[in-house]
């Protein structure tokens, strides 16, 4: 590892591969049953110094420090721990912020292969899955809930007993610090719930859940309630609880899961991006646009454009055109950023120089990359330039 002396000097795409390969695997072998070479593959991770490189990568690439310094930092002070038993010995302090964030990473990003091959977390599955129930009846009530709490040392003990990184999961299970990572805390409370799942008998019910949310589907509130007071009561065993109750008559109303809205309108369900998620979304393209003032365009291009991509397929499965308004502020975001970076050059000329229209009569707005060329901005409707 001492050849490494700088983060650009890194093969990332030979990282990349190699850690998504076997987690690929991980996730294969889970869905066949072989838990043996769950286990071997795991391990193979936590003793890979490539690995390692990842999750320190992931976990620093959210600060505003400097990521080079901080990386180095942090790879040579753990890389003599993989010469230790799957991070046995180290310790923990609730103060190191980034080193705990480097931990829980390398927990999540091993367990979560494991357990997406048993339970499926798939958003395409879930929302499948839920609209083919609700079309199914015409009458059906839902009781939407979500989980809190934080877990009993003794649930990791019995349900991940098998698995090699439990010491340093334990360890921050006591130090209280799973709180903190959403990821990591919604795969646990997901494990949690499958187990229940899998314990009790369903009587006339249906239960979706995702991260923290939880759905429970039936024709008579009975079931639901009957359904849900079971839920509880093994939820507490293990520290946590069911709060924020809200019982739907789909009929009448329309409901939020997951970040979609979902409304039945006679025999079809409606989907589309919830009000909620489309502010967060505008919020966080504005934080982009910010970071990347007095920059060149075609930097600016590049990470709007991953950020739709990755939003565009999250939301890939609705049926309400939900483009227009969208694709309208992002316009608007696009023109004021080209005239702070042209203060002195009128709207006409910043038009004619960075927006080219589309055939669906949308100003698409462009740049020339050095390197790659004319890029152009995404936008949320399927553009198609004269």
């Amino acid at each position: 590892m001492n050849h490494i002396i700088s983060w650009h000097n890194i093969n990332w795409k030979m990282i990349n591969y190699y850690v998504t390969k076997i987690q690929i695997e991980i996730s294969k072998s889970s869905k066949d049953g072989n838990l043996i070479k769950v286990r071997n593959f795991q391990k193979l991770l936590l003793t890979s110094k490539y690995y390692l490189i990842k999750c320190i990568e992931e976990s620093i690439k959210q600060t505003d420090e400097n990521k080079e310094k901080l990386f180095l930092k942090f790879l040579y002070k753990y890389n003599w721990n993989l010469k230790f038993k799957y991070y046995k010995n180290i310790n923990l302090e609730s103060n190191l912020s980034l080193d705990n964030q480097i931990f829980k990473t390398l927990i999540k990003n091993i367990l979560e292969p494991e357990w997406d091959g048993i339970i499926g977390f798939s958003v395409k599955k879930i929302t499948y899955n839920l609209c083919e129930i609700l079309n199914s009846e015409k009458y059906l009530y839902l009781f939407e809930t979500k989980i809190i709490g934080i877990l009993k040392l003794e649930f990791i003990e019995f349900s991940l007993s098998e698995f090699p990184a439990k010491d340093l999961l334990l360890k921050l299970l006591k130090l209280k610090l799973i709180d903190s990572s959403n990821d990591l805390k919604s795969l646990l409370f997901n494990i949690c719930l499958f187990k229940i799942k899998s314990s009790i008998i369903l009587k006339n019910a249906t239960i979706i859940y995702y991260k923290t949310n939880l759905l429970i589907i039936s024709k008579k509130k009975k079931y639901i309630f009957y359904t849900k007071n079971i839920i509880d009561i093994h939820l507490k065993k293990y520290g946590l609880k069911l709060v924020s109750y809200k019982l739907i008559d789909i009929k009448d109303q329309n409901f939020q899961f997951i970040g979609f809205q979902l409304k039945k309108k006679y025999i079809y369900m409606l989907i589309e991006p919830s009000v909620n998620a489309k502010k967060q979304m505008i919020f966080h393209l504005s934080k982009i646009w910010k970071f990347y003032y007095g920059r060149p365009c075609y930097e600016v291009i590049n990470a709007i454009n991953n950020y739709i991509i990755r939003w565009k397929n999250y939301y890939k499965f609705c049926n309400i055109n939900y483009s227009n308004q969208l694709d309208k502020i992002l316009f608007y975001q696009a023109l004021h950023f080209a005239k702070r970076t042209h203060p002195k050059k009128g709207t006409g000329w910043i038009i004619k120089k960075y927006f080219k229209k589309s055939l669906n009569n949308k100003w698409i707005f462009f740049d020339t990359d050095p390197k790659y060329g004319i890029i152009m901005l995404n936008i949320f409707e399927n553009e198609k330039l004269n």
